[in-house]
This record gives structure tokens, C-alpha cells and sequence, in this order.
């Protein structure tokens, strides 16, 4: 945008006036100078300036309302038509006068008016978001008021019908559009000490499910668990009076699915379905495998809600569609890879119940380049570049000495990993703990409330029939749990999320997860909140996921900036023995000079020779000293090692990566020893910039508002009168959503004054 700094007073124009008379001008400063993009705002502070907010060279104003934190916008591009009972596009409006012309206009053509749209500022277009204004004004008046008086001087009428509460009373406008215009000088009439639109908005009724199983789903609404100080479920039933995963496809990536189940039939897309094991596009379970985990799976997901039958799933009305790779048979990477990429173009979410087999054995099974190179690809190309959303379950062998970093599938960058949490809050009996987990889910647990959900329609499937505690249908089951059950049920949530908020790209997910799940056992002595506000646990990742809380921060979400990475790799003074049995052990340090590299996930490389690599503690700890485990000690196979291991930690997430990190490697048992051959990390993120900046007059005051892609760091705010020497007035932290602002009370009447934000790291 072309800069336009103010060269004088300007004569106001009314209270909603054209952009180019607020004179607020955005800069791009040198990168060199300030070491990252700034926006600069100019003000003009002569007196008598207007109040309005700017858009794109159209006004938007704004109106205080209630508990709404940022005002009401006026839709310039929208009206309700009361004859209709439906909002209506119209060409957009360059000013509230315009558009309060354009709704009165409508009667003469349609016999009655048009009223004008509201919304949260910076909120969706929704109908559920929306505020319609009506002819009424509901003022407060001071005691001794005469409401007569006061509308024959703001041009308005007194409703003496309403008979409102004491020291209120109500006007009215000719048309919901004056109604607008007349606010302000309702506001400045003397006896008034407030006003404020009279809005319409739509309501619901708040059913829940008629789903016949939908009372023993915990996991969905739990009002078993009332004593614990949280609620054990993933906070879905309000998500639902907005989102049910409407136009979101959820792919089964796992054994055979049964598609024409009845709770599974009314979404399934047999289009995109494919059979990696028989290479068909036929993915049914087959006879004689035991093929009854997807199906289980799948009703987790996104079983048909509110249809009467069986049960539901987390994303009720998303599509599904199977993909078979798992039947009990020997796979090569091809198959695992050509799952992972199978339709990523119109497949939004692809759930992974499956990974290595249980047990030491298991223990850093590698997964290949071709399964690497398809992690990468999905989240960087699958749904149009922004990245399809692959979950893996963590896994079920914590007590067997597996952890998630182990694992080659879950421990990458490119997969939300998820734990499992029974109903009582605690971490299920199997899960398994990790650096690189991401969230957590309800699930099963051993002597614990079980998973409802669908199952194979015959007496093949978990549900034969035969057993005391399971549902009456055999096509269902009261006993699914595992990893493989908290998994589809993350992946439901993504699915609302995906369609509350369209166009969030992989990494904006993993945050958005990360920032809203739910402390769970808060006085767990694992539990840190780095620097960015994110709170992480290596039992429990970020938490237990949210639904609500997920999309409420999704919909305002400002979008992550370009991903790049630092890597740095130790390059002298090894090999390097490990002193036995020695809690200092060896530390290697990595020092990173960026001043604005914001973190997302960091990796670290290790290569070991010893002879029991489960003596080994392997710890990074970043230079806000927070410390990832990356392995702990534990009962290994001996024929392992680690061997250009790689693992991953989201426990950082958000921090400066400015500093000394280290790696410290610890022989915590004695006797066995070894040496560390090889270290190297990778730090991966971006660095954040000002995405807008904007200037609002008010009276005696300039309000100032931005948006950067840095949640939880802060903006310097710094004002000048010559573009020359600048002071800064405040630094304000930017919210969990990306957004800032501050109210700037110290202007001098008459001067000119210019301002910038810098992003400043926490």
C-alpha cells in the first residue's frame, strides 16, 4: 500500500468517512535496519478527527456490544431481508451512509427495508455469528432524564410501550439503518449515559443426539466422572450447535473397513476407497484375518450422528472413506507410502491406529525414505499446499519400554502424535509418553470405562454375541480402547476444526491443538509452560484435547509464517565416551544467533555405540531451560542401538530459538558403556513479522491494533513524530490467536504522530 503521511489538520466528515481522510498509511522499513518487516501506522492527531476502523479503503465501523471484546463490524457487503428470512449479498458499501441507502432504498422495490449485518470483529460471516439491527436503542439514562426530551433532541421516538428496566429506556428509529446512524447522537445527548443497539440473532435448540448408544459415549459427552476438576471429555456438544465436519473427509488408513455398515454407509465416499494389500478398490475386511479394527475406528471418527442408530462419531456429518493396509501381512514401503499419499488432495484428515508391533522388538523400527518423503509431502502438498492433517496413534507398550520417540511414525514432525487418557483423567494403563506427543484423547483402559462404537454387523467383530458386558447389536461394541481409539477421536476434532477454519495449514493445527487442550492432573510434576504460554507434559503432550476450545481459537487463528529450519551438527571432539553411571554425563552445545526465529518442532540426531543403549538418558534443554526427554531409561533389546536415531520434541513449541541449547547424554545404570559417535538438531519454525497494523481514533485517544503470527511472544509499540527518532509507548503480548492492541492516551492535541510495531520475542 502506498504511504500517505498527514501534512496538516483535516476537516472531519462525519463519523464514518473515507480511509484516505484518517491518513493511516502502512511502511515496509528496511530488514536491515529493524531486522524484520515492520508496519508503520501514521495518524494525523489533529482535533476533531473521527472515529473508524479501516479496511481496505472501506470504512468498518465498529459498535460496543455487551461482552463482545472487539465491537461489532458492519458488513458492507451483506443486508437481512425480513421478507426473506435470509441475509443477502449486495455490492459492497464504501461507508455505513451508503449502506443505511441501500437498506431503506429496498422498500421501495420489496416493501419493506433491509437491515444491516453485524459480526464480531474479526469473527466468520455465520449466521451464528451474526447481529441484525433492528429500529431499537436501548439507552441508560441518568435518574433525574426525561425520555421525551431526549428523543425529540436525538430525532428519535420514545417507546413508551416498552417498559424496560429502572433508568433504561428504549427508542426507536424510522429504519433499522437510521437506527445505526442515529446511535452517536443518542450517545452525546445530554441525560444519556449509554446506548446500544437492539440486535436480532438466531437460536437453537440444544438437543443433544438421539443416537440410542449416545448416553454411554463418555468420551463425547461424560457425565459419569462429576467429582474430577475437569471434564474427561473433549468438549464437543457446544462445537456441535456450529460444526459436525460437514464437507471434511476423514480417511481410515488400517485393515478392512465394512463401508456399508449403517452408521457408517451415510458418509462413506466408496470414490477415493482403495486396497493397498489386495491392490483393489475393494477395502472390505476379509474373511479369516480378524479385519474388525477399522470399522471400530472409523465409527470413533465420524459414525452417522442423530439418525437414530447405534452410536456417533466425534464429527458426526464428515465423510469417510477406507484405505486397507493393515491384515496382519508383511508390508514394504510402497504400500505404507502410497496410503499416506492416497488422495491427499480432497482427503483432509488421514487417521493411523497402527505402527510397529508391540515390544522391545519393535524398538526404533526406521521407516524408510519413501515413508519419510510421503510425512512431507502430506503436510506440505495434501489439500492444495496447506497440508493434509495425519494423525498417529502413540502407541500401547509403555510397559514394555517403548516411548513414542521410538517410534518411526509418530516421533516425525509431519504427524500429530496422540496419547490416551481414560475417563477418570489419568493416562491410560499402555500409552506411551513422549517429547514429540502432541495431544492426548479419551480412551479405554483395563478395569475402566471402554469406547462405544460401531463394529463388523456379524459375529466376527469385537462383539460376538457372547459376552456379558457388550451391547445387545453385534454391530456394535461397548470395548474398543488402545492408542487405536483415542487417535480417530483427535482426528474428529481436526475435522471440525478443518471446517470451522478452512484454510489452516498443517503446523496452524498442531499449534492450535497444542495452545487449547486441557490440563489434565495439574499437579503432575512433568507439566511446563515455556516462554509462548504452551503448556506441555511428556505423559499427556499439550493435554487432553478440546473441541470448543480448538475452533473458538482456529476461527481468528493468524496464519504461521514460511516454515525454514536451523541445523547444526557437533563436528569436532568425537567420538566421546559417556562417564558411567554419571548424572552429569556428556553435553554437546548449539549455539543459534537468529534474534527472531520463532520454534516449532526441533529434532535431534544421535548416533551411539553401547553395549545396553537402554542404560542411556538423552535430554534437550532449550535456552529458556526447558528440558525434553528424549529417552529415558528402560528395558532394551541389546541388539539395538542408536543409529542416526532422529528424535522429535513439540515441547518447545513457540520459543526464541536465540541461545545455547544442549543435548546432554546420560549411562544412568552401571556396569555397560558406550560412546556417543555422532550429534546433530534441527530447530524448525519462522520468523514472525507484523502482519497488519492498524490505527483507530478515539476522542482523545488512538487505538491501535495488529495481528503477527506469533502467539504468546510480545510487539513493542513505538511512536515518532519525524520518522526519525522513535520512542517506544508499551509492549503488549500478542494473544493465543495472534492478536494485539493498545490504547495510546499520551498524544499531544494538534501534533502529528506516527507509529510501529516490532515483534519481540519472549
Amino acid at each position: 500500500m502506498m504511504s500517505c503521511i498527514c501534512s496538516g489538520g483535516v476537516r472531519p466528515a462525519g463519523r464514518w468517512s473515507a480511509v484516505t481522510r484518517f491518513i493511516a498509511s502502512h511502511y515496509l522499513l528496511s530488514q536491515r535496519r529493524f531486522a524484520i518487516w515492520r508496519v508503520v501506522v501514521g495518524a494525523c492527531l489533529a482535533g476533531g478527527l473521527f472515529t473508524s476502523s479501516m479496511v481496505q479503503g472501506a470504512d468498518q465501523p465498529r459498535f460496543k456490544h455487551g461482552q463482545v471484546a472487539k465491537g461489532l463490524e458492519v458488513a458492507m457487503d451483506e443486508i437481512y431481508d425480513p421478507g426473506t428470512h435470509e441475509r443477502q449479498p449486495i455490492e459492497a458499501c464504501t461507508s455505513v451512509e451508503m449502506l443505511c441507502q441501500v437498506a431503506d432504498a429496498r422498500k421501495e422495490k420489496h416493501g419493506h427495508e433491509g437491515q444491516p449485518v453485524l459480526y464480531p470483529a474479526g469473527s466468520d460471516h455465520k449466521q451464528y455469528n451474526a447481529h441484525v439491527a433492528t429500529p431499537a436503542i436501548l439507552a441508560r439514562i441518568k435518574p433525574d432524564a426525561n425520555p421525551h426530551q431526549i428523543a425529540t433532541a436525538a430525532g428519535l421516538r420514545w417507546n413508551r410501550e416498552i417498559d424496560p428496566l429502572e433508568g433504561y429506556a428504549q427508542f426507536e428509529a424510522k429504519t433499522p439503518a437510521q437506527a445505526l446512524l442515529k446511535l452517536e447522537a443518542l450517545e452525546h445527548t445530554e441525560g444519556v449515559e449509554s446506548a446500544t443497539i437492539v440486535f436480532a440473532q438466531w437460536m437453537e435448540t440444544k438437543n443433544l443426539l438421539n443416537d440410542p448408544l449416545f448416553p454411554l459415549q463418555w468420551h463425547l459427552l461424560n457425565t459419569f466422572s462429576t467429582t474430577l476438576d475437569a471434564n474427561i471429555d473433549v468438549g464437543v456438544t457446544n462445537a456441535w450447535e456450529r460444526y459436525t465436519g460437514k464437507g471434511i473427509t476423514i480417511g481410515i488408513v488400517d485393515s478392512g473397513i465394512e463401508f456399508r455398515h449403517p452408521d457408517l454407509a451415510p458418509g462413506y465416499l466408496t470414490n477415493l476407497q482403495y486396497d493397498y494389500v489386495s491392490n483393489d478398490r475393494d477395502p472390505s475386511p476379509v474373511d479369516g484375518l480378524g479385519e474388525f479394527h477399522a470399522t471400530a475406528v472409523a465409527g470413533c471418527a465420524a459414525a452417522r450422528g442423530n439418525n437414530g442408530l447405534g452410536v456417533a462419531g466425534v464429527a458426526y456429518n464428515a465423510n469417510l472413506t477406507g484405505l486397507r493396509l493393515i491384515a496382519g501381512l508383511p508390508l514394504t514401503e510402497d504400500q505404507m507410502a502410497g496410503a499416506l499419499l492416497h488422495s491427499n488432495s480432497v482427503i483432509h484428515v488421514k487417521n493411523n491406529s497402527w505402527g510397529p508391533g508391540n515390544g522391545p522388538s519393535a524398538i526404533l523400527a526406521d521407516r524408510g525414505p519413501r515413508i519419510r518423503d510421503a510425512l512431507r509431502r502430506s503436510a506440505t502438498e495434501g489439500r492444495g499446499g496447506l497440508g493434509t492433517i495425519t494423525l498417529f496413534a502413540a502407541g500401547n507398550s509403555s510397559g514394555t519400554g517403548m516411548d513414542a520417540n521410538f517410534s518411526a511414525l509418530g516421533n516425525d514432525i509431519n504427524v500429530l502424535a496422540i496419547g490416551a487418557i481414560r475417563d477418570t483423567g489419568e493416562l491410560c494403563s499402555y500409552s506411551e509418553a513422549g517429547a514429540c506427543l502432541t495431544v492426548s484423547a479419551p480412551s479405554g483402559d483395563f478395569g475402566y470405562r471402554n469406547i462405544v462404537t460401531t463394529d463388523l454387523s456379524g459375529q466376527d467383530g469385537y462383539n460376538t454375541g457372547a459376552q456379558a458386558d457388550e451391547d445387545p447389536d453385534v454391530g456394535y461394541t461397548r470395548n474398543f480402547n488402545g492408542t487405536s481409539a483415542a487417535c480417530p477421536i483427535a482426528s474428529g476434532v481436526v475435522a471440525l476444526l478443518l471446517e470451522a477454519k478452512p484454510s489452516l495449514r498443517f503446523r496452524d493445527v498442531k499449534e492450535i491443538l497444542l495452545r487449547t487442550a486441557s490440563v489434565i492432573q495439574p499437579a503432575h510434576p512433568d507439566w511446563a509452560t515455556n516462554s509462548a504460554g504452551i503448556h506441555h507434559n511428556h505423559m499427556f503432550g499439550g493435554g487432553l484435547i478440546h473441541a470448543q476450545r480448538a475452533i473458538d481459537t482456529g476461527i481468528n487463528w493468524t496464519p504461521l509464517g514460511p516454515v525454514t529450519n536451523i541445523e547444526m551438527t557437533i563436528k569436532t571432539g568425537l567420538p566421546k565416551q559417556i562417564p558411567d553411571n554419571d548424572p552429569s554425563g556428556v553435553v554437546f552445545e548449539f549455539t543459534v544467533t537468529n534474534t527472531f526465529f520463532r520454534v516449532e518442532d526441533v529434532t535431534v540426531t544421535l548416533s551411539t555405540t553401547h553395549t545396553n543403549w537402554g542404560d542411556l538418558e538423552v535430554s534437550l534443554i532449550s535456552p529458556k531451560r526447558v528440558r525434553s526427554h528424549l529417552a529415558d531409561v528402560h528395558v532394551a533389546n541389546t541388539a539395538f542401538d542408536y543409529r542416526n536415531w532422529t528424535f522429535s520434541s513439540t515441547r518447545h513449541w513457540g520459543e526464541p530459538a536465540q541461545g545455547v541449547w544442549r543435548v546432554q547424554v546420560v549411562d544412568a545404570v552401571e556396569k555397560d558403556g558406550g560412546r556417543v559417535d555422532a550429534v546433530s538438531m534441527k530447530i524448525y519454525g519462522s520468523t514472525p513479522k507484523v502482519a497488519s497494523f492498524g490505527a483507530v481514533r478515539q476522542k482523545d485517544s488512538v487505538r491501535l491494533a495488529l495481528r503477527a503470527p506469533a502467539a504468546g511472544w510480545k510487539c513493542a509499540i513505538d511512536q515518532t513524530t519525524d520518522l526519525k527518532n522513535w520512542s517506544t509507548l508499551n509492549t503488549v503480548t500478542i494473544d493465543d490467536t495472534g492478536l494485539a492492541s493498545y490504547v495510546d492516551r499520551s498524544g499531544v492535541p494538534g501534533s502529528h504522530r506516527f507509529y510501529r510495531a516490532r515483534v519481540v520475542a519472549p
